[in-house]
């Protein structure tokens, strides 16, 4: 594991991509490399596959250094001054337990895609037809341990697949929840199941990143009991997405994305000198909106919560 978050990634994913496949090679599982950067595998021969992703790229960039530290099961990164740098466990997480689902699953389908944190450029160009004989596309790269995201601009999964994994999502101790773009949640027009979950890393695209590592197992462990117990093809024709008055929310969007993501691409939210105004982010809500104030009003708390587990652990920054 140290290994893989060694690796200094980057909005340029050269480094992350280059480790991967030379991984793959060791573990002599064939792979393809498409012209936008994506690798994507197949292991074994079956009618129908589980399917997990991760993305290659980070927001960070270091200018003085990368080096990986771990201090009682938790993972985080300093520069060459001893100065905090996110960690990238958003997407690291995500690619360390695809690769170890290669391991040990014999049949299944992974991709890791390239430019997520720009606006998912190599989900968004990635031949779709390879997807076709999917049984769900499943995301690993969400922060925190408990959400398990079903509805991006509508339910994402069907009927029958929250049945199959409802068991599951007891055991891991899962709620299903709203979530923002990933590259898995891109492939929700298809007609098939997509969902993307809780991996183990916090403060995501902040200097103060950090993962858990009993979280990435734990998160691993998960994945490996979808793929085997989850074994339709779950086809879910998707909802049409609610829309909203954008003049509603006092925010900033990126060009690339109309579904309310916050536009501090690279930048730390705790440094950033906007923040304190942008904690009222719903003046006007009408009835339909209330679950979008419910949904901020935990994103913020846990953005508090994050700050504290922070300061716990390293009470001398």
């Amino acid at each position: 594991m140290i290994d893989l978050f060694s690796v200094a990634s980057t909005k340029n994913e050269t480094k992350m991509a280059l480790f991967i496949v030379r991984h793959l090679e060791k573990l002599n599982i064939p792979f393809n490399i498409d012209d936008f950067g994506n690798i994507y595998i197949v292991k074994g021969v079956s009618d129908t596959y589980p399917m997990f992703t991760a993305h290659l790229d980070t927001v960070h960039t270091y200018n003085n250094g990368f080096n990986c530290i771990e201090k009682d099961g938790i993972l985080y990164a300093e520069d060459n001054s001893g100065f905090p740098v996110g960690v990238g466990g958003d997407n690291k997480n995500g690619l360390y337990i695809c690769l170890k689902l290669l391991e040990v699953i014999p049949t299944i389908k992974i991709a890791f895609f390239s430019g997520e944190e720009v606006g998912g450029i190599g989900s968004r160009s990635f031949n779709k037809t390879w997807l076709e004989d999917c049984r769900f596309i499943g995301g690993v790269d969400r922060k925190g341990i408990n959400d398990f995201v079903t509805k991006y601009r509508g339910i994402t999964v069907s009927q029958e697949f929250l049945q199959d994994i409802d068991p599951l999502l007891i055991k891991y101790s899962r709620t299903q929840s709203d979530g923002l773009f990933t590259d898995a949640l891109s492939f929700s027009s298809l007609n098939i199941s997509c969902f993307n979950m809780s991996c183990g890393y916090y403060n995501p695209h902040t200097n103060n990143e950090y993962v858990k590592i009993s979280e990435i197992e734990e998160t691993l462990e998960f994945c490996k009991e979808i793929a085997e117990t989850c074994t339709k093809k779950y086809i879910h024709a998707k909802q049409a997405p609610v829309t909203h008055t954008p003049t509603y929310y006092q925010r900033e969007f990126n060009d690339w994305e109309d579904d309310f993501y916050p536009n501090y691409y690279g930048k730390s939210y705790f440094n950033n000198p906007k923040k304190n105004k942008q904690l009222n982010l719903f003046p006007k809500i009408e009835e339909d909106d209330k679950i979008d104030d419910i949904a901020e009003s935990e994103w913020e708390r846990q953005i508090r919560e994050e700050a504290e587990e922070w300061k716990r652990w390293f009470p001398n920054d």
